[in-house]
């Protein structure tokens, strides 16, 4: 009996700490309000704080009082189509803390303490817009980004994230910027981003991926395949030293940034599906460079590489 008692007590006692931790109170919000006309054309910062339309919770001040975002903290908030929790020391998010909020479009948690994204935090939702940069992630559940079919923007940057999985974004195809700058990635594995189709039907916007300032040295001639289209791949200030000719093969590229990596050499045939390729910045052997300077001439300039290294024109004047 004594246990008993002692078990619903302790009941008690936890269920009035959970939601009391769980008020959307302890954030300290700043609520803005804007008309729904204002909000279509995109004036959605004009804010007109007595429309009665709640638009944006906007917590970017004194920071949240609680540390975990829960299911039940935004319950109830059916017209929130933006939320902002950046600089708020969240460590924690529950699973389906947004499952009611069929309206909101823009999750900001940027610059929080954010060590691990789970499943069921993100699945599923309408979100077309979710920043998660400068938090300290280092592992993502593989069914984290999965059934997120508008998700258009991705910002995972200055985060601790070493590897890619090739099991994240199922059903998840019409994303449009995957940006993972600054991270601690060290390869691109086959078929990576298999999942990522880069447009649906009648959808031109291409992929773009941001993969700058990591430490990547080894990418799998067939990393990229699976995807349909590329706008800009960023791969510059990594440590690549080598690419084989077929990487890009199968798919159109609009730019391809290779600046400052360890290349010393790169095959011309390499660029012939990109419309503009950068390779400033890396040791290119000169040899190398004089036939991709050519290759370049002879295929509409395809590539920007300056003739900056001193030993190749000394080389050029001797011969």
């Amino acid at each position: 009996m004594k246990l008993l008692i002692i078990f619903v007590l302790t009941s008690i006692f936890l269920n009035l700490v959970c939601s009391e931790k769980c008020k959307s109170d302890n954030f300290d919000v700043l609520w803005r309000q804007v008309d729904i006309e204002e909000w279509k054309s995109g004036k959605i910062m004009d804010a007109h704080i007595n429309n009665p339309r709640i638009i944006a919770i906007d917590q970017t001040v004194n920071g949240a009082s609680s540390k975990t975002v829960c299911k039940t903290t935004f319950m109830g908030l059916n017209n929130l189509f933006i939320l902002r929790l950046n600089s708020s020391g969240i460590e924690q998010i529950e699973a389906k803390s947004f499952e009611t909020n069929k309206r909101l479009y823009h999750i900001d948690l940027t610059a929080n303490e954010l060590e691990e994204i789970a499943a069921d935090v993100f699945e599923g939702t309408n979100l077309r817009i979710l920043k998660l940069s400068q938090n300290k992630i280092k592992h993502i559940t593989a069914s984290a980004f999965d059934n997120m079919a508008k998700l258009e923007i991705l910002d995972l940057s200055y985060n601790m994230i070493e590897t890619l999985n090739s099991e994240w974004f199922k059903n998840t195809n019409r994303m449009k910027f995957l940006i993972l700058t600054n991270n601690k990635i060290t390869s691109l594995k086959s078929k990576v981003f298999k999942n990522l189709k880069g447009s649906n039907v009648g959808d031109l916007k291409p992929l773009n991926i941001y993969l700058e300032n990591n430490t990547i040295q080894n990418i799998h001639k067939r990393a990229f395949d699976g995807v349909e289209r590329l706008g800009n791949v960023h791969l510059e200030y990594n440590q690549i030293s080598t690419l084989d000719k077929d990487t890009f093969s199968s798919l159109d590229i609009n730019y391809l940034h290779l600046e400052y990596n360890l290349l010393t050499c790169v095959d011309g045939s390499l660029f012939t599906r990109i419309s503009k390729g950068f390779l400033d910045g890396n040791p290119l052997a000169c040899d190398c460079l004089r036939e991709l300077r050519l290759w370049s001439k002879e295929n509409e300039n395809k590539l920007n590489v300056a003739y900056r290294t001193a030993i190749c024109v000394i080389s050029e004047m001797l011969e």
